[in-house]
């Protein structure tokens, strides 16, 4: 489903945060909507940020350090932006780097009509000491983050033909075991809580294998062969991605000879109902080994590998 119609479309404005870390949250950045703004097209809803979407790589879809906030016109743009660069600088000043400096600020210390206790407390864009790199994206703007705002997000993500409500990505560290494996390893931890993960009445959660196609044949894959077409811009981005991903695996050798020795590691997405069951998963599994029962490692590598878990978003 498309974010915007044609007409709203044209009135979306996109800020985009450089250099970010990779476990930002959606409240992270609703935390900072300004309060008490008094401005004509500033509604003071939440729904002001249409959506926030981390950038990711399009052939892992691991994500990468930047994100996308989309907002319903250039003026709420305009005002957060203001308005998270002011915080960030509170932050900066008023948050003791050592021992030297003054001490934090307490409850009620205002400045400039804000309460800088708690404006520091809600700001977690940035470390205090690194420059918020917060920028408004004009237009005209790139055909792959046009194709974002008009689809509210990656196509290959949101229009896969099997897509849960709420999805984690989950990669394995080590020694790589077979999809019926994890599946198992999964159903019995859930059996062995008494609960099963899904968040709903199915006793084991749907689990697929993401792979996308080369440009040439732009799909995106699961283990039932299902495909969805990509746009053109998201075409040509998972063509540089996976470039880059060539070159992060083998150095500069790009040879078929040197990826078939050395392949990236798969990349599993796993599909829940509510977004509380999806962040239990990560809480229990997310570094840890990957294994269960008595025989708790591969035979053959005595080591189990380490699951990687966060939330597809």
């Amino acid at each position: 489903m498309e974010l915007q119609s044609e007409k709203a479309e044209g009135q979306t404005s996109v800020l985009v945060l450089l250099n970010a870390s990779k476990n930002l949250t959606q409240e992270d950045f609703t935390r900072l909507i300004p309060q008490g703004q008094h401005m004509e097209g500033w509604t003071l809803e939440e729904g002001d940020i249409l959506k926030v979407i981390p950038g990711r790589n399009l052939a892992t879809l691991e994500q990468e350090n930047y994100y996308y906030l989309l907002f319903s016109s250039p003026l709420s743009a305009f005002v957060y932006q203001g308005h998270a660069t002011r915080i960030a600088r509170l932050a900066a000043e008023q948050t003791p780097d050592s021992l030297h400096t003054a001490l934090a600020p307490t409850p009620g210390y205002m400045v400039d009509g804000i309460d800088v206790y708690a404006a520091i407390q809600a700001y977690t864009l940035t470390p205090s000491t690194q420059t918020l790199n917060l920028r408004q994206l004009k237009p005209p703007m790139s055909a792959l983050v046009t194709s974002i705002v008009k689809n509210g997000g990656y196509t290959a993500i949101l229009n896969r033909p099997d897509k849960m409500p709420f999805e984690v990505r989950l990669t394995l560290e080590g020694p790589q075991i077979p999809l019926s494996r994890i599946r198992y390893i999964i159903y019995e931890s859930g059996r062995d809580r008494a609960l099963g993960w899904s968040g709903g009445d199915e006793a084991n959660i749907k689990i697929t294998k993401y792979e996308p196609k080369r440009p040439e044949t732009p799909t995106s894959g699961n283990e039932e062969g299902a495909s969805v077409s990509w746009p053109p811009a998201e075409q040509q981005q998972l063509s540089i991605d996976m470039s880059k991903s060539r070159v992060s695996l083998t150095g500069s050798d790009t040879s078929d000879v040197a990826l078939k020795r050395r392949k990236a590691h798969p990349v599993y997405i796993l599909g829940f109902h509510t977004e509380h069951a999806a962040q239990s998963f990560i809480r229990y599994w997310h570094r840890k080994p990957m294994d269960w029962g008595s025989k708790q490692a591969d035979p053959e590598d005595d080591l189990a590998p380490i699951a990687n878990a966060e939330l597809l978003w």
